[in-house]
């Protein structure tokens, strides 16, 4: 049992003015990337029993001069859980978060780039990925992201291959990976739990070579919106710390997520080198127990 206790992938790529793709430039030394495609199947247990797993998917090829790459991330939403020391986790405060990544980039510094049509193929069906325009909350961030839109989603097939293909677009070049889904989600259980104690989880392990797995409670309570996010071996148990804890009063809406995860590196012409993710993800209520 480990105690858990408080505690990017980049690369250098550029494209010219004129919206072609080409190598790197010494004058754009400043210039960093991030290209990233993730894939999930949801499984919630507080819904019906048998009820087909949610499929959801989304995509961003970014370029942005000079500034912190975590801190683009997170302003766009994408985990960087790779950031975190295997075993251990942090509490996140995720408006906090938002407001110190805003104050840290600077005017028309993130460019969303248009990879053209992408499509997803797994061993029953496929479907594609849409752009759509960023909602302008910031002046600096312009561009599109990739998401399912109205397109029909995947049938999940447990340690099958699943297929990202992009034609290429005016910003970045075409473009494939593949990654196989995990063969089983986590089939995560609880201890008995009780306020300012810490929490026991137990999961099944993956019974084959598995990247660690990520392990959120959040909750919102009377202090508002807090989570614990953790990245940990796929072991089959781990302990949450209580002192991360605080704020799972009473009455508050409390749930954990585990998510086992497959990586596979993607290269796309203009946005750099990545990684595309397949995650088997399972939502659990976190016990309103008594103190």
């Amino acid at each position: 049992m480990r105690n858990l206790t408080l505690a990017a992938l980049l690369a250098a790529s550029t494209l010219g003015c004129t919206g072609q793709v080409r190598g790197p430039d010494a004058g754009d030394a400043l210039e960093r990337s991030l290209a990233r495609v993730s894939l999930s199947f949801t499984r919630d247990a507080r819904e019906v029993r048998g009820s087909a797993p949610r499929f959801a998917a989304e995509g961003h090829f970014v370029r942005h001069r000079g500034g912190d790459s975590a801190r683009v991330a997170t302003v766009l939403g994408v985990a960087d859980e790779g950031a975190l020391a295997l075993d251990t986790c942090r509490l996140v405060d995720g408006a906090e978060e938002i407001d110190r990544a805003l104050a840290g980039q600077s005017p028309e510094a993130v460019e969303l780039l248009d990879a053209g049509r992408l499509a997803i193929k797994g061993p029953f069906d496929a479907t594609l990925l849409q752009p759509r325009h960023y909602p302008e909350l910031t002046p600096y961030i312009a561009g599109v992201v990739y998401g399912l839109g109205d397109t029909a989603p995947l049938q999940l097939e447990p340690g099958a291959l699943y297929e990202v293909t992009g034609d290429g677009g005016e910003e970045v070049g075409p473009f494939e990976a593949q990654a196989p889904a995990p063969r089983a989600f986590p089939t995560l259980s609880i201890l008995p739990f009780r306020r300012g104690d810490d929490l026991d989880l137990r999961w099944i392990e993956a019974g084959e070579v598995s990247d660690p797995m990520v392990i959120a409670v959040s909750w919102i309570g009377k202090s508002g919106a807090r989570e614990v996010r953790c990245r940990v071996r796929d072991d089959g148990s781990f302990r949450v710390a209580r002192d991360l804890l605080v704020g799972t009063e009473a009455g508050a809406i409390a749930e954990i997520t585990a998510t086992r995860v497959r990586r596979a590196p993607l290269f796309a012409p203009g946005a750099g080198r990545g990684e595309l993710t397949i995650g088997l993800r399972e939502i659990v209520a976190l016990p309103d127990s008594p103190q």
